[in-house]
């Protein structure tokens, strides 16, 4: 998949920058459990499934030296055991649903902010931060088992930084190039950069599922002739292929692909619009409709793996 033209703003003003800490305590705190929760997971399921190739490799080698037989069936043995370990263990540890409704937290604080920022409905009037607390703790109790963990105070003095309320005293113009930059085009080249990653990976794991299988076919159909060396190779061959699949489904990344391009092409429409919206009330519901369109992408992202 050829890299798209990055998007870019029409304005060349310097504006302040974003970074994470400047947004609510809440976001920064879920964020960082998300993709602890996320690497863990990963790992787990990275080392269960090369445990059980490992199991498959070690039953090709036992039967051909008898001296060794018995040490590669115990390796088989633990590296079977190990596995179930890990499942088990992924399971009592809960990191998938962890990491999925840590980042459904923390997508939902930025957006949040975003709209806070940017003096949205109902954010635009004198109790902002009072209504933005009650935003940010209706989030936490939509995920309150998740939300507990994370200690964190919802107040303004945690919740609403200096940063937020500069980006949200200042011009139209100045907030409307704020959005443009540091959200919307920030989010394109992001979904961008997805959708072009999960293609090149669901490429990859697609031939090297094509291969393992045409091996194994290949293989089983020499066994007929020599059975025992045949047969051996065909079974490591399947444990291979299978956990190549297991990986991708993790991943699902042909859906992902097609995910994130869509949502890359809705805001680069609606990038537009911003830029052409001149008043305060189109800026704010061209906002709503990307956040939206943002807040949509994360939920069926959460839908695809529950």
């Amino acid at each position: 998949m050829s890299r798209e033209p990055i998007a870019q703003s029409p304005f060349h003003t310097p504006i302040p920058t974003l970074r994470e800490p400047d947004y609510p305590a809440l976001f920064t705190a879920a964020d960082a459990v998300a993709k602890r929760s996320q690497r863990r997971h990963t790992r787990l399921v990275q080392i269960n499934l090369g445990l059980i190739v490992a199991a498959a490799l070690f039953g090709v080698l036992e039967p051909i030296d008898e001296r060794y037989a018995i040490f590669t069936s115990i390796a088989s043995a633990i590296s079977l055991g190990a596995a179930l370990a890990l499942e088990l263990a992924a399971r009592l540890l809960r990191l998938e649903r962890s990491w999925y409704e840590d980042r459904a937290i923390a997508e939902s604080v930025k957006s949040a902010a975003w709209r806070y920022m940017m003096r949205v409905e109902p954010f635009e009037s004198g109790d902002a931060d009072q209504r933005f607390i009650a935003v940010l703790t209706e989030a936490a109790e939509a995920h309150r088992d998740i939300a507990g963990t994370l200690h964190v105070k919802l107040d303004a003095a945690h919740q609403v930084s200096n940063p937020m309320r500069q980006v949200r005293d200042m011009s139209f113009d100045d907030r409307k190039e704020t959005y443009l930059r540091q959200r919307v085009i920030d989010q394109i080249n992001y979904y961008r950069f997805k959708a072009e990653r999960n293609a090149h990976s669901a490429t990859i794991w697609f031939r090297i599922g094509i291969v393992a299988r045409g091996t194994a076919f290949v293989l089983a159909i020499a066994a007929i002739k020599w059975p025992t060396e045949g047969a051996r190779l065909v079974e490591l061959l399947a444990a291979v292929a299978a956990a190549g699949t297991a990986w991708a489904e993790l991943g699902r990344h042909e859906e992902q692909a097609k995910s994130y391009g869509n949502a890359a092409e809705q805001l680069s429409a609606l990038q537009k619009l911003i830029e052409e919206a001149h008043e305060e009330d189109a800026l704010r519901q061209r906002v709503v409709d990307a956040e939206a369109t943002m807040s949509r992408e994360v939920s069926l992202w959460i839908v695809k793996r529950v």
